[in-house]
């Protein structure tokens, strides 16, 4: 771990104190034993001994090496503010002057109240220090964009500009992007190999913004003199606490999650449980990415910032593959990557859905020997199944693949030696009949069925690998109070009133319980939970990056 310094930003002089009576949350309080603290960063000649209370300081404030006043920030509270007064109390806490940070957003001319033998650091994207004080502060001439991140080029050129008049020039843009993390990754590069004129001054570059979190973490790896963290409600978008900051580290093992949308995903909760279990050092993030055409900077981005892994998610699970080094064997035949490790600057793609499978039938009791199987679907959940299943196959377990797009049906049925089950409706091309394909490829015709009239006999397992069921809209199978003018992508092949105690069912739609998960219950069926499938998978991910198996039982508690 790096001695990164960390300034704790204030948003409100209730900050100062212990969360309770303070804009956070206690329940996260992270309190810090007053018997850890270190009396290097404490001004012994003014030392309060209130500073050993817990109850009285914000931890966070305790876990800080300078703290930052936001005075538009302070006006904006309602709380009573004369800032000389609260310099004051910061030097009755034993925060020496050497450890503040003033910071004058949008202020156009030099504050009055600011003490004249005030020795700290004064942060203005302003130029409005006046001479008369010069060497008596440090100035932080800071530029801000809360629209985009520009070149790396323009960021020197603008750091360059603020550092004319300043002791420190700082950079703040909104990271939307990889191409903006990246930006900011080739700035900093720029100037710490001193390929600019201002390589010698001081320098903090941040990315704001959720997907600019990393920025904030690996703030050594920019070159920052220092970086921010809350000490209260966040001061800007993307920051953490500063107890999040100094539990971690800035070396902390970097994961999280990429594709569009992520906000729903169940996958930070489940990550952040199982580091916080584990007791690693570690951060789920999220790598929000609008247009797959940013995934060209992907390699760069996890290679500088160290980012140690990434779960994938849709759209990216295929268009991931070209940026990555190397896959792993299922990955490869499954055709889709859920996962990408790190090592040593090695990307490798891996695929971990077919472990979640898995785990979800071993969970159930369910051994997958010896079984005939259906697979509704032939996409990549469908293709994550018939991978494991084909595993399989060599102990007698036979598969059968359904669905409509007579295309993919095939293709998949031929990649895993599975019986192709042509399903009628759209994009099939013969929306009048059923057609059986076997592995060899020789046809023949069944009579022609509707939605619902698949014989659900010849089968042990069930599995749905298709959003049926996700839909507000009931779906249901050719039984009694199927939703008049139902969609075909609402309906499942096959009379749920035809399941038996016998089936096995497996539905990967995990989110709500669905009409053929509900069927299944009532019928006595044998339920593998997509649940189980979703945290084993995720478990799996978690050994990856961690080499720790505890993953499975704290991250199925996260799944509601």
């Amino acid at each position: 771990m790096t001695d990164m310094k960390i300034c704790a930003s204030l948003s409100s002089p209730e900050d100062l104190h212990h969360p309770e009576t303070a804009a956070s949350d206690s329940s996260d309080s992270g309190i810090r034993d007053p018997d850890t603290l270190n009396p290097d960063t404490l001004n012994p000649d003014t030392l309060n001994p209130d500073i050993l209370n817990p109850d009285i300081l914000n931890p966070d404030i305790l876990n800080s090496d300078m703290i930052e006043i936001r005075t538009d920030l302070f006006e904006k509270s309602g709380s009573p503010f004369r800032l000389s007064e609260f310099l004051s109390e910061l030097n009755r806490y034993g925060f020496s002057q050497d450890r503040i940070l003033i910071t004058l957003r949008g202020k156009t001319h030099f504050p009055d109240d600011i003490p004249e033998n005030f020795s700290g650091f004064i942060d203005s994207d302003e130029d409005i220090f006046p001479f008369s004080r010069a060497g008596k502060f440090r100035r932080i001439s800071s530029y801000h964009d809360f629209e985009k991140t520009p070149p790396a080029d323009e960021i020197c050129r603008i750091l360059e500009k603020a550092c004319q008049n300043s002791d420190i020039s700082k950079g703040a843009f909104a990271v939307r992007t990889l191409a903006d993390l990246r930006s900011i990754a080739d700035a900093s590069l720029s100037l710490t190999r001193g390929k600019h004129d201002i390589s010698a001054v001081p320098h903090i570059l941040i990315g704001m913004g959720p997907l600019g979190t990393v920025t904030r973490i690996r703030s050594a790896l920019l070159g920052n003199e220092f970086t921010f963290a809350s000490a209260g409600q966040p001061t800007a978008p993307g920051q953490l606490s500063v107890t999040e900051m100094k539990e971690s580290g800035d070396d902390c093992l970097i994961t999280g999650l990429l594709g569009h949308p992520v906000s729903r995903s169940a996958s930070p909760a489940m990550h952040r449980a199982a580091f916080a279990s584990s007791g690693i050092p570690g951060k789920y993030l999220l790598f929000d990415t609008p247009s797959a055409d940013d995934l060209v900077n992907l390699p760069d981005v996890m290679r500088f910032y160290r980012i140690g892994g990434l779960n994938v998610t849709i759209p990216y699970k295929t268009a991931v593959i070209p940026y990555l080094d190397t896959l792993d064997e299922a990955a490869s035949k499954i055709g889709a990557v859920n996962t990408i490790i790190n090592t040593g600057g090695k990307l490798t793609g891996a695929n971990t859905d077919h472990i979640g499978i898995r785990t979800a039938f071993e969970k159930a009791g369910v051994s997958l020997s010896g079984r005939s199987v259906l697979v509704y679907g032939s996409g990549g959940a469908a293709r994550a199944c018939l991978y494991l299943f084909s595993l399989c196959s060599g102990k007698g377990t036979t598969v059968t693949v359904a669905g409509r797009n007579e295309k993919t049906v095939r293709q998949v049925a031929s990649d895993f030696k599975a019986v192709p089950l042509i399903l009628p409706g759209r994009d099939t091309g013969n929306a009048g009949s059923v057609s059986s394909v076997s592995s060899d490829s020789s046809v023949s015709s069944i009579s022609p069925v509707s939605p619902g009239s698949v014989s659900l006999r010849p089968f042990d397992i069930i599995v749905n690998a298709t959003p049926v069921g996700m839909s507000d809209v009931a779906a249901s199978g050719n039984s009694p109070g199927t939703p008049a003018g139902n969609p075909p992508e609402n309906i499942y092949p096959f009379d749920l009133s035809k399941l038996r105690p016998s089936h096995i069912v497996f539905d990967m739609v995990y989110h709500k319980k669905t009409p053929l998960v509900a069927a299944a219950e009532n019928a006595g069926c044998t339920i593998v939970s997509g649940k189980d499938m979703l945290a084993g998978q995720g478990a799996a991910s978690f050994e990856y990056w961690t080499g720790r198996k505890t993953g499975f039982e704290i991250m199925r508690q996260e799944i509601s």
